[in-house]
């Protein structure tokens, strides 16, 4: 997909989550406090011509992150304020996404058996504990 199709399903996406947040792009405007006009504008033009505290206006309202904007991608719901990643898990994310599909798919069956294997630790502890009582 071209820069300008992207920009161009951005723009849809935009219009499209304003509607369901708003009964209008007007009235949207008005809520975020930036002209109707200004706002028409920053939807042509993928808000490419947008300040950025315009563009953090318009994604906190629509409860999106501005990344996309950013970075070539989709529009994407905001991690809920409640999430915490670690510097950690966050490292081995990344070092996850470094490694080629084999061995991404080695890594996801490794955890899945550790995984597995700390449940049925956990049911057996839960049993030993109910049935010690």
């Amino acid at each position: 997909m071209s820069k300008h199709e992207q920009g161009v399903e951005r723009s849809r996406q935009l219009r499209q989550l304003i509607s369901s947040k708003s009964k209008s792009v007007r009235a949207f405007a008005d809520i975020i406090g930036i002209p109707y006009t200004t706002l028409i504008d920053i939807l042509k033009s993928d808000l490419g011509n947008a300040s950025v505290m315009k563009v953090i206006a318009i994604c906190k309202a629509l409860g999106i992150e501005t990344d996309p904007f950013v970075e070539e991608g989709r529009i994407v719901p905001r991690v809920p304020a409640d999430f915490e990643i670690t510097q950690e898990e966050l490292t081995l994310i990344n070092q996850y996404r470094s490694l080629d599909s084999k061995a991404q798919n080695r890594v996801r069956q490794s955890l899945q058996v550790e995984y597995n294997d700390a449940l049925a630790s956990l049911a057996e502890e839960s049993t030993n504990a109910t049935g010690a009582g």
